[in-house]
């Protein structure tokens, strides 16, 4: 009678099957999860005890792939009108890759290992039981729903490098604290530090493409405004001015020249030629205060030719400029003169 059974099952694999099954978490602690199915004997409903054997692999197919963990075994499973549930441990294995699990089923009088039936296909293993790695991972929390990692936490990346690392953009509506703190508040940002606190103003658009700094004021009216003293320290260091200047000491007196609100740099021009250098410096031009040079081409500075004058013969030399607007002025060389080979145009604004 137990030789017919084991050819019954046998011969009749395929009727065997499991259908869709749930899988829910045992406990807040462990390992273990409960997995419910729906079994059929030659398309019968099973109804009895039943042997399970559970086994888990990385890939849907037991042949190429690698088992994981060891067996699980449920000898006199008691399967009621179909359905049965188990409890399953495969330890903390979990560790979030795709799992497929293998079952197989004979009935329970037999006791050779040999007598199991595999159903197919493998039953993929579904989210839930993954909550056993957030378990085994090293982590920790409490009810008021907190929660800490004892290693480095990566989003959106696979090898964090810090105790946070983002792959990605951030976005905060409150602040970020390290010990100090980054916080929005209104039209600027503030961080607060240990010796006090540093605003950076937003553009127009909110975001940072316009952006004022301010270091002891929270309304900074120009690219970097400081309330307080400015301090540059090192051996060549210092104060560089729109025209490349490098003011590395402070003038006799206390007080140093102001660079110029525009330099031209020096630019050639032709005999006979007049160039329009644009400044777009603005404001009123009665309160400009322009500066003409000249260089010959050997590097000869000079202001030989300021002006224009002519010889006994009628001929011109010299340059000048003329033409003066909150926007541009224009650079005339006469035709005669090796003394204005290139010009060099320089405007202070005093208000």
């Amino acid at each position: 009678m137990k030789t017919t059974k084991i050819l019954a099952i046998l011969v009749l694999a395929l009727g065997l099957m499991v259908w869709p099954a749930t899988v829910s978490e045992a406990g807040p602690m462990g390992t273990a999860f409960t997995y419910q199915g729906h079994l059929y004997d030659a398309n019968y409903v099973a109804d009895g005890l039943y042997d399970f054997q559970f086994k888990l692999y990385d890939s849907n197919d037991p042949c190429t792939g690698n088992q994981i963990g060891g067996d699980v075994n449920k000898p006199d499973v008691d399967v009621i009108a179909a359905y049965f549930t188990v409890e399953l441990d495969f330890g903390g294995v979990f560790d979030g890759n795709g799992v497929w699990l293998e079952i197989g089923v004979r009935p329970g009088e037999m006791n050779d290992p040999n007598e199991y039936t595999f159903l197919e296909p493998l039953q993929e293993v579904t989210p839930t039981p993954y909550a056993i790695y957030a378990e085994t991972a090293e982590k920790g929390g409490d009810q008021a729903g907190n929660f800490y990692i004892a290693g480095n936490l990566g989003i959106g990346k696979t090898d964090p490098s810090e105790k946070l690392d983002v792959e990605g953009n951030i976005h905060a509506s409150g602040s970020i604290k390290s010990g100090n703190s980054l916080t929005l508040d209104g039209d600027y940002y503030k961080l607060i530090t240990s010796s006090g606190e540093m605003y950076f103003g937003r553009g127009p658009t909110g975001n940072f493409g316009d952006v004022k700094v301010g270091i002891g004021t929270t309304n900074p009216s120009e690219k970097l405004e400081v309330a307080g003293n400015v301090k540059v320290s090192g051996t060549g260091n210092g104060v560089i001015f729109p025209d490349g200047t490098k003011q590395t000491t402070a003038a006799s007196g206390g007080a140093s020249f102001p660079p110029p609100a525009y330099n031209s740099g020096w630019v050639s021009i032709n005999p006979g030629y007049t160039i329009d250098l644009t400044h777009n410096i603005g404001g009123n031009v009665d309160n400009y205060v322009v500066d003409l040079q000249f260089k010959t081409d050997n590097g000869n500075i000079n202001n030989v030719g300021y002006g224009c004058y002519y010889d006994t013969i009628g001929r011109s030399f010299g340059a000048s400029w003329s033409g003066l607007t909150n926007t541009k002025i224009n650079v005339s060389r006469r035709m005669y003169g090796g003394w204005t080979d290139q010009v060099r145009v320089r405007i202070w604004v005093y208000e």
